[in-house]
């Protein structure tokens, strides 16, 4: 496979943003809409630090995994397989990934279940169709294998989330 140069223009580096929009949309959002303020609620700035923290650390993990699988051509789970340690079949880290994946998973369908509770009242149970409507949308959004697809859709929230987190800021200062 033959790299290709970076783009010069502004238009053709709009262009490559795809790829990393889709990890922002992956990254950015329940945690930032729905966990930090709750933990903000409950203990104040007590624990501002470990947010901070959790930021700084996820950024340079993605972007050294990112470096690693560039030089080496090695996936991230092939990293984590070549980690010494005890093994299992597989490494140690492997294992921690999968069940770190599992909890992923969970949070996603408690994020939906949030995002529907908040959109429809709970007594009237629309919201376990809504969250079914959005699980099958994703679902066959990601199996259409279609990237483009899942690119704008990605950049589209990332959009959409910057523009109102901006707009709650700015209303922030009049209230």
């Amino acid at each position: 496979m033959e790299t290709k140069p970076a783009p010069t223009t502004f238009k053709g580096i709009l262009r490559h943003l795809g790829p990393g929009l889709i990890i922002t949309a992956t990254i950015v959002g329940s945690g930032e809409l729905i966990a930090t303020p709750a933990l903000a609620a409950k203990v104040g700035f007590t624990m501002l630090w470990f947010i901070i923290l959790g930021c700084l650390v996820k950024v340079f993990v993605q972007v050294e995994l990112g470096r690693y699988t560039l030089v080496t051509g090695k996936t991230t789970l092939e990293a984590m397989n070549s980690v010494p340690g005890p093994k299992l079949r597989v490494s140690w880290m492997v294992w921690f990934w999968v069940v770190m994946y599992i909890g992923s998973t969970m949070q996603v369908a408690g994020m939906m279940g949030g995002i529907a509770s908040l959109v429809v009242d709970k007594a009237s149970g629309w919201h376990t169709g809504l969250i079914a409507l959005i699980a099958i949308v994703c679902m066959v959004m990601l199996l259409s294998g279609r990237y483009r697809l899942v690119e704008r859709v990605c950049i589209a929230m990332v959009v959409l989330f910057t523009f109102f987190t901006i707009l709650a800021l700015v209303s922030l200062q009049f209230t």
